[in-house]
């Protein structure tokens, strides 16, 4: 059994006048890797995004797309996850090290 992490993070941008349309490219979903599990994650954005969709890049990594549509002066992206980080495998086989002599 591993360690959690509650891990967060916010990006806010507000604008100094009413912006009309924004697109955007938001990384924020944590890799699940050989020792690293990602049971939950969910990402909020404020306003609602007109349109979204979600790939994977060309290194593994989760991309959120997403399109503004409307007059808005201010936008939040917040990305909640829950990580689990496992311990690493310690298989010590002394017979396959060479000796130290």
């Amino acid at each position: 059994m591993g360690v959690f992490y509650s891990v967060e993070h916010e990006t806010r941008y507000v604008y100094a006048a009413s912006v009309s349309t924004s697109w955007h490219v938001a990384y924020l979903h944590p890799r699940a890797l050989t020792r690293q599990r990602v049971p939950w994650h969910e990402l909020a954005i404020e306003p609602r995004p007109a349109r979204s969709s979600r790939r994977v890049d060309y290194f593994g990594n989760t991309a959120d797309h997403f399109t503004m549509i409307g007059p808005h002066s201010s936008l939040r992206a917040s990305g909640r996850s829950l990580v689990e980080v496992l311990p690493p495998r310690s298989e010590v086989m002394p017979a396959l090290s060479p000796a130290w002599e």
